[in-house]
Order: C-alpha cells, then sequence, then structure tokens
C-alpha cells in the first residue's frame, strides 16, 4: 500500500475510535417522556367544555365525526357516561340508532361504563339508551346474549345494582319473546 493511502486509513480509523470514545464518555441525553395522549372522550369533554354542548354536536354533525363518540363507547373510557348524557340528546334519530348498537355490541366488555351512561340517558328523547334497547337481545348472537349475561351476573357495583337486574330481566324477557 502506498504511504499516503495508509495515512488516510490510519486518520480515518483514528477519528472513527475518537469519535467512538467520545461519545461512549458523554452523558447521554436526557430522553423527553412520551407526550401524553389525550382520549377522545378527553377531548370531547373539552370541546363541550370550551365551545358547549350544541356547538360540539354541531360541530360534530357538520364533520361527520359522531366516530369519536362511538370509539369512546367501544373503547369503554373514562368519561363514557359524561360525552354520552350531553352528546345524545342532540344527535339525530339515526346516530341515536348507531350509539345504541354501538352500545349493545360492547355492554359485555364494558357494563359499567354503558349502563352509567344509559342511567342519565333514559330521559332523552325517544329513550335511546332506555335498558330495554341496551339490553335487548333480538338480532344479537347467542355468544353476545352468554357474555353480557356473564359480565352483568359478575359486575359487583353498588350504584348499578339494580340496572344490572333491570338489564338481566330485560335480556331474559327479550330472549323469551324471541322464541
Amino acid at each position: 500500500m502506498k504511504p499516503g493511502r495508509t495515512l488516510a486509513l490510519t486518520l480515518l480509523i483514528g477519528c472513527t475510535l475518537g469519535l467512538i470514545v467520545l461519545t461512549s464518555r458523554e452523558k447521554p441525553a436526557d430522553i423527553p417522556a412520551p407526550a401524553k395522549t389525550v382520549t377522545s372522550s378527553e377531548h370531547l369533554m373539552n370541546m363541550i367544555k370550551e365551545s358547549g354542548v350544541r356547538q360540539t354536536a354541531r360541530e360534530l354533525d357538520k364533520a361527520h365525526d359522531w366516530s369519536q363518540v362511538r370509539k369512546v363507547i367501544t373503547t369503554g373510557q373514562d368519561n363514557t357516561r359524561e360525552v354520552v348524557a350531553a352528546l345524545l340528546p342532540l344527535a339525530d334519530p339515526a346516530t341515536n340508532r348507531s350509539l345504541l348498537q354501538t352500545a349493545r355490541y360492547n355492554l359485555p366488555r364494558h357494563p359499567v361504563q354503558i349502563l352509567s351512561a344509559s342511567e342519565y340517558t333514559d330521559a332523552t328523547p325517544g329513550g335511546a339508551f332506555r335498558l330495554e334497547g341496551l339490553c335487548n337481545a333480538a338480532g344479537m348472537s347467542h355468544a353476545w346474549q352468554n357474555r353480557t349475561r356473564e359480565a352483568l351476573s359478575n359486575l359487583h357495583d353498588v350504584r348499578l345494582a339494580s340496572r344490572v337486574n333491570d338489564c338481566l330481566n330485560a335480556l331474559r324477557q327479550s330472549n323469551h319473546n324471541s322464541f
């Protein structure tokens, strides 16, 4: 090898090793904590606080974004009751039916949140989240019915005890009437 190439190669290797040593000796950079992810329910509650319930419902209508409310129900987020109670009375009938169906499908997964939401929406026009609608076996699979009965039977929340019993009775009654 020519002396110039040898010198260049030696310098390159030396610089590389020097950088490795320097970087390993430096204090590692502080890695920032990941930003807290805002859930759909938190986002909607912030919208309600900032703009009001009616304006939030108008924005959801305008953007065709009621899927945010469906996501809150589907995932059983902490503010499900508050979001549903605030926005459901302002939803159109088709959206009410869609939200009811979402709640029905997710009742076995999130019985506390959905039964709590129904408690505050029994008085809504059309009673979209009434227990008779939520706890109705019509059109639901036997697996859903079994999971729902099991979830409700295993729910030991004193505040929801009467709603659980009413839901189980409505489920039994609707199942009996479907035969």
